[in-house]
């Protein structure tokens, strides 16, 4: 019994200790995120297994400090509640409809009881994988706030290359436009909204093809180009693969110049709220940090917030400490711009 409590408390150590530094290892990222976004559930782990055998206290102790520092670090940020770590937001996950919008693919769509403003949902997955029933939680949130939400599908790379994921969510758009007064939808006061490649697609949306009140990226790939030139780990996600699968090319093909965001950006471009973990090890923070400091040159409002302790997808957990903040400034940052 003591040396499998022994072992246990090391495998809780391992686990929370990814969150400072993620091994360069396929799925090491997930376990930073999992340390970072559920570190309270292992701090309850550590101090029962601790309390319960006193030779493990000092892997304990050490797991309780790694695991709970995101959870203090974010208690002195507005936005956040303790209590919320285990209660969550609360609300039904499920959508109120599933739509075909174009042959093949569909939205989820979340509609509140009155008529009122719209968020368009992107999903991430290097422009390879995901749908549209990623992390629901937000979606089911931001409708109980009184959004209609539309969490939409598009064609994956590598089959279907650029632009063909920006050609379906115009068609998304437009057929939110077309059918808004069935859907309890005010066409006029719509938002993207992305994380991660479905970032990328969703400034792209906004700032050029269909523009929109105002966007709010998770941990975008902002510069194409970039991109290339500083890449992720090939251990952890070969980067160079996934542009290449969605773009079609390698660099210098201009093509990255017209798929960038940072690149396509003018003056007059909505207002953006930039979200992003200064831990990222798939989509560097300073991606972010180009596009703000273009963005404050050219003099669109911009919001950004940059959690240190956070890792690529640091919002999955909705009620950890990235989520409650991150959910906290979009409500902030639609509240300004869309009602």
């Amino acid at each position: 019994m003591k040396w499998a409590a022994l072992a246990l408390s090391l495998l809780l150590l391992l686990v929370s200790s990814q969150r400072l530094y993620a091994w360069p290892l396929p799925f090491c990222w997930e376990l930073s995120v999992g340390g970072a976004e559920w570190g309270h559930w292992l701090a309850l782990a550590a101090l029962i297994i601790g309390l319960a055998v006193p030779i493990t206290r000092p892997f304990c102790f050490l797991t309780i400090a790694i695991a709970l520092s995101p959870c203090i670090a974010a208690s002195r940020q507005p936005g956040f509640a303790w209590s919320r770590l285990v209660t969550g937001w609360g609300g039904r996950l499920e959508p109120d409809r599933e739509i075909e919008f174009s042959p093949g693919l569909k939205m989820d769509v979340y509609v509140p009881a009155q008529a009122g403003p719209g968020v368009l949902v992107v999903h991430g997955g290097s422009w390879a994988r995901g749908s549209r029933v990623d992390f629901r939680a937000l979606n089911a949130y931001l409708r109980e706030q009184g959004y209609f939400v539309a969490s939409l599908d598009y064609r994956l790379a590598p089959g279907h290359p650029y632009p063909a994921a920006s050609e379906d969510l115009d068609l998304a758009y437009d057929y939110l436009q077309q059918h808004a007064s069935e859907l309890k939808l005010d066409p006029s006061r719509l938002a993207w909204l992305g994380r991660s490649a479905g970032a990328h697609l969703a400034l792209l949306e906004a700032y050029v093809r269909r523009p929109a009140r105002c966007v709010i990226a998770y941990y975008p790939p902002t510069d194409m180009q970039w991109s290339y030139e500083h890449p992720s780990n090939p251990r952890v996600l070969d980067s160079r693969a996934s542009l290449r699968d969605f773009l079609g090319s390698a660099p210098p093909d201009p093509i990255y110049t017209q798929a960038s965001p940072l690149q396509r950006l003018a003056a007059g471009a909505p207002p953006t709220l930039l979200l992003h973990g200064l831990r990222d090890d798939l989509v560097y923070a300073e991606q972010s940090r180009r596009l703000q400091a273009r963005l404050e040159e050219l003099q669109v409002p911009c919001t950004a917030l940059y959690l240190p302790w956070a890792n690529h997808g640091c919002d999955i957990n909705l009620a950890g400490p990235s989520g409650q903040l991150c959910t906290s400034e979009v409500t902030a940052f639609l509240q300004r711009y869309l009602r």
